[in-house]
């Protein structure tokens, strides 16, 4: 297994004119749309940091790995510690809230309320009329509405559980179930049911959940201890080989196998008893592959920066001056 750092173009006073200055000169908007949905996009920084709980702005950036281009997008410059895709934007959770990109008009629109802080996980379902947000943080689980003043506010549905059930350090909506929310905390795995009118707790109980995901195979989750865990439906998990000594961050999967982020590397875990560890060993706190080339994986580390792989994990290049990297969204697979 190699390494090797690749510079890029400096994310300073001389990287290539971001979008906010092109949308101000009236670029076509669908030309924008296009660039970011189809490229990468990483919450991270070009400056130095010494942990990943403490990862520092400036916001986002979206770019290619293989050319090496990266541009920051918008004048968001706050902590990004979580991505997630909505119809034409983003959402980003952050040390101080939560904000949204519109594709459209190319703003960053605030989305969280007093009641609202720091966001680590986000994610949404659609009801039949809008879209609703849900963010977990340190203080529980909420889902978004909006009042008559047009503006988005919060309701929380864990202030009856204990701080550590409310600690919620992923989200994930049950894809065939919109009603149903598994949250990751540090008292394990409980599932938000009725668009969270109520809780259950799941026999995944007792030990920090940082990771959650879900393929056709059914729900995978990621411990601090080092354990991958299966479940068909949520509530009741068993474990999927063996444990490594050092937590997992974040979980994907291609072509039936698992690849995780975790505190000394990429994991690779094809079956129960075969995995392969991969890439430098330091903290990755999130793994993404490209879904229309799972050849090619996008790691980020903190501190560490960011890490590209085109041969599924076996070489892997440091892309320059990324200090520290947090979140990865893949590029989406478009619609001609």
């Amino acid at each position: 297994m190699t390494y090797e750092k690749t510079q890029i173009s400096p994310l300073a006073s001389n990287r290539p004119k971001g979008f906010t200055t092109q949308v101000k000169n009236n670029v076509n908007k669908r030309n924008i749309l296009t660039e970011l949905s189809s490229n990468w996009l990483v919450a991270g920084s070009a400056e130095a940091t010494t942990g990943i709980h403490i990862v520092q702005g400036p916001g986002l950036y979206c770019g290619d790995p293989i050319e090496n281009s990266w541009t920051q997008v918008g004048n968001n410059q706050s902590t990004g510690f979580c991505l997630h895709r909505i119809q034409n934007g983003v959402i980003m959770g952050a040390n101080h809230g939560m904000y949204s990109l519109d594709y459209e008009n190319f703003k960053w629109k605030q989305l969280h309320d007093e009641t609202l802080t720091e966001v680590l996980t986000a994610t949404s379902y659609t009801t039949t009329t809008d879209l609703r947000l849900i963010a977990g943080s340190p203080y529980g689980v909420a889902s978004s509405y909006i009042d008559r003043l047009n503006v988005t506010r919060w309701v929380f549905h864990s202030d009856k559980l204990n701080p550590n059930e409310r600690f919620t350090n992923t989200l994930l909506v049950d894809s065939n179930d919109q009603s149903r929310w598994i949250a990751g905390t540090e008292a394990g795995i409980i599932m938000y049911l009725g668009f969270g009118k109520h809780n259950k707790h799941a026999n995944l109980c007792g030990i920090p959940v940082r990771a959650l995901h879900q393929d056709h195979k059914g729900f995978w989750a990621g411990c601090d201890r080092g354990g991958i865990y299966h479940s068909s439906d949520g509530l009741k998990w068993n474990d999927f080989g063996e444990r490594i000594e050092t937590p997992i961050y974040n979980i994907t999967s291609f072509d039936d196998e698992i690849v995780a982020a975790t505190g000394r590397g990429i994991l690779q875990r094809m079956t129960k008893k075969n995995s392969n560890m991969l890439g430098p060993q330091m903290l990755f706190a999130d793994v993404a592959i490209d879904p229309k080339n799972s050849n090619q994986w996008l790691a980020a580390a903190s501190p560490g920066g960011l890490w590209f792989s085109s041969n599924k994990g076996k070489r892997w290049r440091q892309i320059i001056p990324f200090k520290n990297a947090r979140s990865i969204l893949p590029p989406e697979k478009l619609t001609p």
